[in-house]
């Protein structure tokens, strides 16, 4: 499998994934990471059903994502991330993607904002700053905005 993008988003699955994100990646293929999701068979089956003809989706938890990394085959994928500590754990099993997108993560208490529906904790900032020397790591709620590299946002919280 070849990883076009990697995104961090909460909502899992929207329009902007299937109308913009999956056209401007070149990709008819997502897998969602998110262990919770993946064990779930009612969530996984509407993931599913949201697809039309043509596209397709597989929800991993960590572990799935593992397996499917190590099998061959040059397959464009997008991949969808529900959350910060989900990438750090793959980004600490060695999974160091090219191109990862800062997406929608909600508000919380004790969380701060990055950017226009970005927040994290200082947990979350310290693990995207360790990434970030690794990885190219930006965001981007939509394709046709203008792409900030991480670290301006980081530096400012």
């Amino acid at each position: 499998m070849k990883i076009e993008m990697l995104r961090v988003d909460e909502r899992l699955l929207h329009g902007q994934i299937l109308l913009k994100w999956m056209e401007e990646a070149g990709c008819t293929k997502v897998v969602f990471v998110d262990d919770e999701t993946a064990e779930n068979p009612v969530m996984k089956k509407i993931l599913e059903l949201s697809f039309p003809p043509g596209y397709e989706c597989s929800i991993q938890g960590i572990s799935g994502f593992r397996g499917l990394m190590e099998a061959q085959g040059e397959e464009k994928s997008f991949v969808v991330v529900k959350k910060i500590s989900t990438l750090y754990e793959m980004f600490k099993q060695g999974y160091v993607p090219g191109i990862i997108n800062l997406g929608n993560t909600s508000y919380g208490i004790g969380k701060l904002k990055l950017a226009q529906g970005v927040y994290t904790t200082l947990r979350e900032k310290e693990q995207l700053m360790e990434i970030s020397l690794r990885a190219a790591l930006f965001y981007q709620p939509v394709p046709d905005s203008r792409k900030v590299n991480i670290n301006q946002l980081l530096g400012h919280i």
